[in-house]
């Protein structure tokens, strides 16, 4: 209970003192986003994942994004089994204006995913890749005019063989240009 109570402390003592902070979405700037996290399978199999995306503003709310991600080992509690799942969408990310300095976002996109599974017992291997979607949200936090944390929740389905993943991570955005 203490250990909530001392994070609840830190994040309402920072909130006010960013308020009004520049949103990320400036003109003619591009937004990169390297991130690492934890992605489930409909198993609730946990994986490592890893994305890098790159964003660009079409207006102060509205950015559009494309990511490339892996999800390392889908079948990770089950050491004859070597899944993994490669994805590339294209998504609009729409930010809240909210007057504070956590601002947070829907996102939505199209894309395609291909998946790769390895089997030892018996010897089986295939690659499938399929088109789908994604969609969730999250939040920015800015550390500098540049520099900002950014927390990301994903649900990725495609069509038939393709698994679904629920996917949270968090990244590192800077944004680059003027």
């Amino acid at each position: 209970m203490r250990r909530h109570n001392l994070v609840a402390l830190v994040f309402l003592a920072a909130w006010p003192g960013v308020a009004d902070a520049q949103s990320p979405l400036a003109s003619d700037t591009w937004i990169l986003s390297p991130s690492i996290g934890i992605a489930l399978n409909p198993d609730a199999d946990a994986s490592l994942s890893a994305a890098v995306a790159a964003a660009y503003p079409l207006t102060t709310t509205i950015a559009v994004e494309g990511e490339l991600g892996h999800l390392f080992d889908m079948a990770s509690d089950d050491p004859d089994v070597d899944s993994s799942l490669t994805t590339v969408h294209g998504s609009l990310l729409y930010f809240l204006e909210t007057g504070s300095a956590v601002l947070p976002y829907f996102a939505a996109g199209l894309g395609v995913g291909r998946f790769s599974v390895e089997v030892n017992r018996p010897q089986f291997s295939a690659d499938t890749t399929e088109i789908g979607f994604n969609l969730g949200g999250g939040v920015t936090y800015p550390m500098n005019d540049n520099v900002w944390l950014r927390g990301d929740f994903r649900y990725f389905k495609h069509i038939d063989e393709v698994p679904s993943a629920w996917r949270f991570s968090a990244a590192v955005t800077l944004q680059l240009g003027n």
